[in-house]
């Protein structure tokens, strides 16, 4: 689920709902989003004027992991496992996920 990173705090609260309502008993969510990069920080949004070649409009926030943990959690969640990484360079954005 990268693209939690397009929706605002109120959105993405309802959208953790979403997931809690329909995964089942025992489902599994598995979450990735950008947390910072080169003069990003969490909070910060990145605007895109261009993507692959392509001309685009669009918007992404990054996230405090924090944040992230207390949503899902007052969601019904139990976060089992964190993994923070770096980009693989040449292929994704650099930022840390």
């Amino acid at each position: 689920m990268d693209s939690i990173i397009h929706f605002d705090p109120g959105d993405r609260a309802r959208a953790f709902g979403e997931f809690a309502r329909t995964l089942c008993t025992d489902g599994r969510l598995l979450m990735s989003f950008h947390v910072d990069g080169p003069g990003l920080a969490p909070g910060d949004v990145n605007h895109l004027s261009t993507f692959l070649g392509h001309s685009v409009d669009m918007e992404g926030d990054f996230l405090n992991p924090v944040v992230i943990t207390r949503d899902l959690v007052a969601n019904g969640f139990r976060v089992e496992a964190r993994l923070d990484r770096e980009p693989i360079a040449g292929i994704e954005f650099v930022s840390r996920r």
